[in-house]
């Protein structure tokens, strides 16, 4: 595993404190990649399998999260394959009202150049803040 300033890596990260509603239908894929090379996939995900596979991700125990005048919680359950190809990444409110938080993701694969494609979805719920990054590591 390279750790060159070049190497790539993406992380899936989902910060917020909001109640879970439905997300809205998704918008339609787009048509792949730039049709000006010969492009080869080299690592994918698909999410089909009964549990993340840790072949592929590091899985990140959740941090400390202290928001003011809201309790919070880990709870690793909140990061999980729901058995249709998605990896579901939420936050959960309580009747009391403590916000439970998942950790990240880290995926194990780096590679210094290339066509990068993820597929997404994010709530429109106000006050979440969700991310894929693509960033390099020294």
């Amino acid at each position: 595993m390279s750790h060159t300033p070049t190497a790539l890596l993406s992380s899936l990260i989902l910060i917020g404190a909001a109640t879970v509603v439905a997300a809205a239908e998704p918008a339609a894929p787009t048509a792949g990649p730039p049709a000006d090379r010969a492009w080869k996939l080299v690592w994918s995900d698909e999410f089909d399998g009964g549990a993340i596979d840790a072949t592929k991700w590091i899985i990140h125990p959740a941090r400390p999260w202290n928001w003011p005048g809201i309790p919070t919680s880990p709870e690793s359950n909140n990061l999980r394959l729901d058995g249709q190809g998605h990896c579901i990444v939420e936050l959960t409110r309580d009747p009391d009202g403590t916000v439970r938080y998942p950790g990240g993701l880290v995926s194990r694969f780096e590679k210094a150049y290339g066509y990068f494609e993820t597929k997404v979805q994010f709530t429109r719920q106000p006050g979440w803040w969700g991310a894929v990054w693509l960033s390099g590591h020294p």
